[in-house]
């Protein structure tokens, strides 16, 4: 962090100890991304607001990613947090306004064989470790498509970053873990 970063992803709590350490400052940062929102709110609403202080007030991009955008808690959060925010209700294509373009990601590990070989190799959670994977199976059992959709989401996100061409961003993942070990990914793309 001390040489700079394109991407930062972090459970809220970690930002927030490396923002109050002077680990991190996020006075550049460009694309404020909250995904499953709603947990997040629900359950670090305080970090949240913390760490929105620290954010830039111009050139920021707020991104909040719901299953229920219409809570009342993300909706609290979207009007504090954003300026003329415009919702993405994926209900229908007529709630899409014409000015909005969007792409959806479908992850398969059964059709998409990338994940089986990729260089270099993003870790997982391992909570398949003691499974019987069987990569490039022509049926395959859960625990192998569970951990191929593992190895898939962040190929397929840099991918996303690469094609937008995104030059910061701040993503938010789930646990400690998979924050972690994407973060390992990133640096190992760097060479």
């Amino acid at each position: 962090l001390k040489e700079g970063a394109d991407i930062i992803t972090a459970t809220p709590g970690r930002l927030l100890e490396l923002v109050q350490s002077n680990s991190l400052d996020l006075t550049q940062i460009r694309f404020f991304v909250l995904d499953e929102a709603d947990s997040l709110i629900d359950n670090h609403k305080e970090m949240i607001d913390q760490i929105y202080t620290k954010l830039p007030t111009s050139r920021l991009q707020t991104l909040l990613f719901s299953a229920t955008l219409h809570s009342a808690s993300v909706r609290k959060m979207a009007e504090k947090i954003t300026h003329f925010p415009t919702w993405i209700d994926l209900k229908g294509k007529d709630s899409v306004p014409e000015t909005v373009h969007h792409a959806f990601v479908s992850i398969d590990a059964e059709q998409n064989n990338s994940w089986i070989n990729p260089a270099p190799r993003p870790q997982t959670d391992h909570i398949h470790q003691r499974d019987n994977i069987r990569p490039g199976n022509n049926n395959p059992n859960p625990e192998t498509i569970s951990e191929g959709t593992k190895i898939l989401k962040p190929l397929l996100l840099v991918q996303i970053i690469n094609a937008y061409k995104m030059e910061q961003a701040m993503i938010f993942v789930r646990t400690k873990v998979d924050a972690d070990n994407l973060e390992d990914y990133f640096h190992s793309l760097d060479g």
